[in-house]
This record gives C-alpha cells, structure tokens and sequence, in this order.
C-alpha cells in the first residue's frame, strides 16, 4: 500500500495512523485522503517561518518565538486526534506508537545533531566545545530544556553562542508524550470523562505558568509542567465533539485568529514575561484556526496556498538546521550581530538543508520498506551521539586535539575577565578584537 503524508482530522474510521514530530503531521492511506487539511501544513509553516525570522532579524520579526507555543497546539491536536480515536477503538499499541515517534523525530535529529558537533569539534575551544557536548546529550535524551533552565534564559546574549538551545521545544513536547498517551489509555480504561480529566490538567498547567511568570521566568519558559497547557489545548480540540458552525462564522473565526498571530509576531518582545498570560493569544489565534476548518477564509486562500503548504512539509527540518547556522555564525564572527545578507543567506542555506534531509533522510526513513527495523538502527544512532556528547562534556572538550597549539591557555584566557592593558602596552581596536602591542620583540602571544 502506498501512504501519502498528510495533516489530517480527526477520524474514526480505523484506518492506519502514524504521528510525526514537531508541529506534528498525521499519516494516513490514501483512502481517507479526503480528510487531508493542507491548511493544518500551512499553520506550521507560518510558526516555523516565525521561529526562523525571528532568529535571522531579531529586530524585525520581536516576537516571532510565538511560533513554538503554535507549534505545541498543532501537535497537541494533531497526536490527541489519533490517541483518541485509537483508544476509541481499542486499537492503541503504546509500542507502535512510540516507533512512529522515533521514525519520526530521530532520524533529522541524528544527522543535525553529528553536523553541529562535527563543526563544533574543529572551530570551537574547549570550554566551548565541553558545553556543545553537554547539549547534545541532553538533546539526545530529549531533556534540552532543563539543562538550558539551569543555565541563562533563552533571550540572553550568550544564548547566540549555543548552538542546540533551540532543541528545548523538542524536549518539552517529547516530555509531554511519555505521560499522555498513557493518562488517555488509562482514562478510557477506568471510563473517566475526558473533559474533566483535560479541563482540570490545563488549569493546573496554566496556573503554574502564571505562578512562574510572576517568579522565575526562566523556570516559564522552560519547564514542562508550565508548557503543557498549550498541548492540551490542542488536545482538546481533538477531544471535542463537532459543533456545527455556518461557512461565515468559521471564516470570522479564521480571521480572528490569523490576526491574533500576526499580532503576536508583531507587537510580542523579548523583554516581556513570557509564557505567562501572553501566550495566551497565539495558542488562542492557533486554535481558532484548527477550529475554524479547511474551508475557512484564511485557511482556504492563505493557509492552504501550495508554497504554504510546502514550506510546511518541511518545517521540522528547517527548524532543526536554522538555529545551528546562524548561532555558529554569531560564534565566528565573535558575537556581531549579522548583517542582513549573512541573515538572507543563513535563511536560504537553512532551506536547501532542511529540503535535502527531507528528501533524504525523513521521507526514505518514513515510507521505505523495512520501516521497523530501521527504528532499532535510528534509536541506536541518536543514543550513540548523546554518548559522544557526554563523553566532550567530560573531557572538557580536548583541549589537547590541536597539535603544537596550546589551545588551553587560550582557551583559558577567553574566559578571563575584561582585558585591562598594562603600563606601556599599546592596544588597537580592530574589528572589536583587541590587539595589544609590547616591546620589540618577534614574540607573539595570543
């Protein structure tokens, strides 16, 4: 049987579904491809371009970084809708279900993950290179978003100089399905009312993100529990049973909740407390979206659009390799914000690999015989890689890996504090490098 990949409603019908990653996509036969909603492809494509504008021109698009918290409903809806039915039918395999994931989000994941630690290993100091390793163990373990909660905040300058820090999305979401799944299959089981049981996690989730807003903002951000709420936002959606609403009333929905986006992207800054009671308009704006249906006006001629569409089939890719590309740029050029050619051409770059891996990587892995047997190969790759990482964490990075360079007093002296000149020493500005001149000798140090 051949599959097609495609975002699709929630359905009943038994058919086979399969859940994928970020902003999460849904597979199904082509028999049912009527429910197919290139609208939900077109969703995700406008948080991914959010996510990436965002990071390219920081001062442009402020408050592009909604488009993870857009993310997180499209996959809360998108994954529920397939829990719910399959636990409907009694047809829910915990096992085939958590496959799907590793097919899904291992295999873009493993090769982001070996390019950045790869480059890493040339081009970085130790220092450095020890805190790249530690990030792709923790971003292989899917556990990104504590170790970035006990470091500085996701809207810090240093924040530039990490090259995986966006892979707490990842985390957050992955956080999210160890539990959920198994909360459904238990509720279904034990005959509980699932409205409750949502009703009651949102509030708590939501009750502890504006706890935190108010106290710990980086806890906020980064923690599971004070995130969750938006998943399940999406869930229910997926939960809910079908209200009839007129052909107007939906386009006014999908109006308004294209503009709540656009608003957030616009007038949302990085200064602000956020998730907090902020968040509350994307996750509302995407909702309304989900909501409205395919038909609906901006749904139909915006999100629908074929390009749209495409850039969405693409998304997780591209949000995986946009981040590394431009924070390594931040790293080369010591910190200088980039100019806008270097941001253009990190965009287009980020493009061409995210469509090669899709290509490549994703879609051969996805739909390719021995589908199954390839999960044992990508999970072990995926561990392999964060064993790697653990082990440059605990070498602090082998300082002794450039011969005849001592690269650790270098290293060493780039953590010190401000340089202060001493008497006699003349000192030049060049390219906001500094470079000190002392003496006559040929001796040169750096």
């Amino acid at each position: 049987m051949r599959f097609t990949e495609r975002s699709l409603l929630p359905s009943t019908s038994g058919c086979a579904w399969m859940a994928l990653g970020l902003g999460d996509q849904v597979i199904l036969s082509p028999t049912v491809k009527d429910n197919y909603r290139p609208d939900i492809d077109g969703l995700r494509a406008f948080a991914a371009l959010a996510v990436v504008l965002y990071h390219a021109f920081p001062k442009q698009v402020r408050g592009g970084f909604v488009g993870v918290d857009i993310f997180f409903v499209i996959s809360g809806f998108l994954i529920s809708s397939f829990l719910v039915a399959a636990t409907t039918e009694n047809r829910l395999s915990l096992t085939n279900f958590y496959g799907r994931r590793v097919r899904r989000i291992f295999p873009a994941l493993a090769v982001c993950l070996a390019a950045v630690l790869a480059y890493g290993f040339v081009c970085l100091m130790p220092f450095e290179l020890a805190q790249l390793g530690k990030h792709v163990f923790f971003g292989a373990s899917f556990l990104s978003n504590i170790a970035l909660w006990s470091e500085s905040g996701y809207f810090d300058g240093a924040a530039t100089f990490k090259p995986l820090l966006h892979l707490w999305s990842l985390g957050i979401e992955e956080q999210f399905y160890i539990f959920w799944p198994v909360l459904l299959y238990m509720a279904f089981r034990m005959k509980a009312k699932l409205g409750r049981l949502l009703g009651l996690l949102f509030l708590a989730s939501f009750a502890i993100n504006i706890a935190l807003a108010n106290t710990n903002i980086s806890a906020d951000f980064y923690l599971p529990v004070s995130r969750f709420w938006e998943l399940l936002a999406g869930a229910a959606l997926a939960w809910r049973r079908p209200a009839y609403l007129t052909p107007n009333v939906r386009s006014w929905i999908s109006v308004a909740g294209f503009a709540a986006l656009l608003a957030s992207a616009a007038l949302f800054t990085p200064g602000m407390r956020f998730p907090g009671w902020p968040a509350l308009l994307p996750v509302a704006g995407a909702m309304a979206l989900i909501l409205a249906g395919p038909e609906a006006a901006a749904n139909r001629v915006i999100f629908s659009n074929r390009a749209v569409v495409l850039v969405g089939l693409i998304s997780y890719p591209l949000y995986l390799w946009h981040w590394p590309l431009i924070s390594y740029a931040y790293v080369i050029r010591a910190g200088k914000p980039l100019t806008p050619l270097l941001a253009t051409t990190l965009v287009a770059a980020s493009f061409l690999l995210a469509w090669i891996t899709y290509r490549f990587v994703e879609y051969p892995i996805l739909f390719g015989p021995h589908r199954h047997r390839r999960t044992h190969i990508i999970a072990v790759c995926v561990a392999a890689l964060g064993g790697g990482g653990l082990a440059i964490w605990g070498a602090s990075g082998f300082p002794g890996r450039f011969p005849g360079l001592d690269i650790r007093k270098i290293s060493e002296a780039k953590v010190d504090a401000d340089f202060k000149p001493t008497k006699g020493m003349e000192v030049f500005d060049h390219d906001r490098t500094l470079v000190t001149h002392m003496g006559r000798g040929e001796r040169k140090v750096a």
